[in-house]
C-alpha cells in the first residue's frame, strides 16, 4: 500500500510542475520537477528518520 500512495504522490508532484509551469514559463518543467523531487525525498527521508530513530 506505501508504494501505491508513493506512486500517487510522485504522479501529484508531475501534475503540480505542470501546472507551476504555466505560471512561471521561463523555468523548465525538468527543473521544476528536480525541485518538487528533491523537496519529496527530503520530506520523506525526515519521515523514515522520525519513524525509525
Amino acid at each position: 500500500m506505501e508504494i501505491f500512495e508513493t506512486i500517487l504522490v510522485m504522479l501529484a508532484l508531475i501534475l503540480a510542475s505542470n501546472i507551476l509551469q504555466r505560471f512561471l514559463p521561463f523555468i523548465a518543467v525538468p527543473i521544476i520537477q528536480i525541485v518538487l523531487g528533491g523537496l519529496f525525498f527530503a520530506h520523506f527521508t525526515a519521515h523514515l528518520l522520525r519513524t525509525f530513530a
